[in-house]
């Protein structure tokens, strides 16, 4: 049933995505003309008020839908910790023309989050319509979000894997928990491209030169761009979440923020227009980046633009406008790696390889490490360029730029804000409903008194647990031993078999938990509900 609905799902995020490209360049023409002509002797100055009054129209529409403020990702991930966070239908229009009229007039930030947070919110319309239940309905919230980066950025691999690492929690826990979404993410995905395809048609975003990176200088100074990135990623993530608190701490009104951030992103704008780019710093910034991965922009330019787009995008997403940071930190990645790639060149002149092979790597690391989804970075890298010979280049930047990530910051930038909201993730769930519940609460009453170890295959090498494990620990337990069963035990006498519980059942007693909420949960109290009836034998007799 979920293969059958992830083809309307990405029929409809494809349409979403198309319709959310298609409105930006026309608020652009908008604002370069009617508002230009009305401005009289500012008209010098529209780069620096349109954003601001785009700003304006976000916070008017943010009163309606608080939900449109800022990235639009992180709603998707909380709604899939259960029903209770459910998408609200009027985000499929409220986000997309939200971020429309923030990057449309001007302000920094990408459109991948409306469509993930639109489209998700018809997948939970439909699903709420249908009375799903929450595995299904989870699959489709990832459905969208597959569909909306695939049709978004027309990288359907990509959007599948970015599906499978941020909307439902890493590919081991999608097989385990969500054997049969592949299918339906495949379906999701290929639907939305082909809406896609047919009306915007399939050409590429940029067209580069590009060779195999394989020379030891070049992969040293790859390692060496992922260190860089994964830096640059964290500064990135965190510039964002200071911005907001900075506005956050100012008494203007909620609804007057945006205009203030994109009255000074303008002002950056205006003052900074850095010459020979194509309007980098308005909007996604990616129409400059053809520019940037022929090496046609000195160093120094593309180091500014570094500075100056993480800057205008924590500016445009901290003080409340609509967007996401995917294609700024595309543009971002990109200036950076390109600058590297030409001081390595200079330095090392005949050694190195292309500029844009470095500027393509600095891509994907930033991106990946900004979000801590290092597979779907490398795909979104290779998809981009249509080039496999790049494939090792991608590997090794974005690997380490995501260790570096992570061992500055735990968060991703997208996890940040689930934080902030009081939402912890294992894995894709609720870390506050894992750690509250633990296997006491699987068990009920006590089993029979048998051997905590038997010779049945099945058991053999079950790892061995206690009834106060919460189900954060007693997941752990299972990935540790590659298992899918747990022996729990009685503390006071361990020889004592409780009773055993399959991975299967700890993912059931957490939907219930994440269904009902922790305030109006209760523990199963028969093993008939909710534990293995694998009946232990009995030992074998002593000989």
């Amino acid at each position: 049933m979920t293969v059958a609905l992830a083809l309307p799902v990405g029929l409809a995020t494809g349409l979403l995505a198309v319709a959310l490209w298609q409105a930006i360049p026309m608020i652009r023409i908008v604002a370069d003309g009617p508002l230009l002509a009305s401005l009289g002797f500012l008209q010098p100055y529209v780069v620096v008020l349109a954003p601001a009054l785009g700003g304006l129209l976000v916070g008017l529409i943010a009163l309606a839908v608080p939900e449109v403020r800022g990235l639009g990702v992180p709603w998707v991930m909380a709604a899939c910790t259960g029903p209770r966070r459910a998408l609200r239908p009027i985000v499929a229009l409220a986000k997309p023309l939200a971020t429309a009229l923030t990057i449309g007039t001007g302000g920094s930030a990408g459109p991948e989050g409306a469509v993930v947070h639109g489209g998700a919110a018809l997948a939970e319309a439909l699903s709420t319509a249908l009375g799903l239940s929450p595995t299904r309905r989870r699959a489709l919230l990832a459905c969208a979000s597959a569909g909306a980066i695939a049709a978004t950025l027309d990288t359907p691999l990509a959007g599948l894997a970015f599906a499978v690492e941020i909307i439902l929690g890493g590919f081991s826990v999608t097989w385990t928990s969500y054997p049969g979404t592949l299918a339906a993410l495949l379906v999701s995905t290929v639907s939305a491209v082909a809406v896609r395809h047919a009306i915007l048609g399939p050409a590429p975003l940029w067209t580069a030169v590009s060779q195999p990176l394989t020379r030891p200088l070049d992969l040293l100074m790859l390692a060496v761009l992922g260190l860089l990135a994964g830096v640059v990623a964290v500064l990135f993530s965190w510039l964002i979440y200071v911005a907001e608190d900075i506005f956050g701490a100012w008494r203007l009104p909620a609804f007057l923020q945006p205009a203030v951030g994109g009255l000074v992103v303008g002002i950056v704008v205006f003052l900074m227009p850095l010459e020979g780019l194509q309007a980098p710093l308005l909007g996604t910034g990616l129409s400059a980046m053809g520019t940037v991965l022929h090496g046609e922009v000195i160093w120094t330019t593309l180091a500014l633009l570094v500075v100056l787009k993480v800057t205008t995008t924590a500016l445009s997403i901290g003080s409340g406008g609509s967007g996401d940071l995917l294609s700024p930190g595309l543009v971002v990645g990109g200036a950076l790696g390109a600058t590297w790639g030409q001081m390595l060149q200079s330095v090392f002149p005949g050694l190195c390889g292309p500029i844009s092979n470095y500027a393509l790597a600095g891509m994907a690391a930033v991106v990946g490490a900004a979000i801590h989804a290092p597979i779907t970075a490398i795909i979104l890298g290779w998809e981009l360029m249509g080039d496999v010979s790049a494939l090792p280049a991608l590997i090794i930047a974005v690997l380490i730029a995501r260790w570096v990530a992570g061992q500055l910051d735990p968060l991703s930038a997208y996890t940040t804000k689930l934080a902030r909201l009081g939402l912890r993730l294992h894995a894709g769930r609720d870390a506050g409903v894992l750690d509250a519940v633990t296997l006491a609460d699987a068990l009920g009453p006590l089993g029979p008194a048998v051997p905590a170890r038997t010779d049945d295959p099945a058991l053999a090498h079950a790892p061995v647990a206690e009834p106060q494990y919460t189900l954060t620990q007693a997941l752990s337990l299972l990935d540790q031993h590659d298992a899918d069963r747990l022996l729990v035990v009685d503390p006071a006498c361990p020889g004592r078999l409780l009773g055993v519980v399959r991975r299967a059942d700890i993912q059931d007693l957490y939907r219930r938990a994440a269904t009902v909420g922790l305030a109006h949960f209760e523990p199963i109290t028969s093993n008939e509900e909710n534990v293995s009836h694998e009946q232990a034998p009995e030992p074998p007799p002593s000989v």
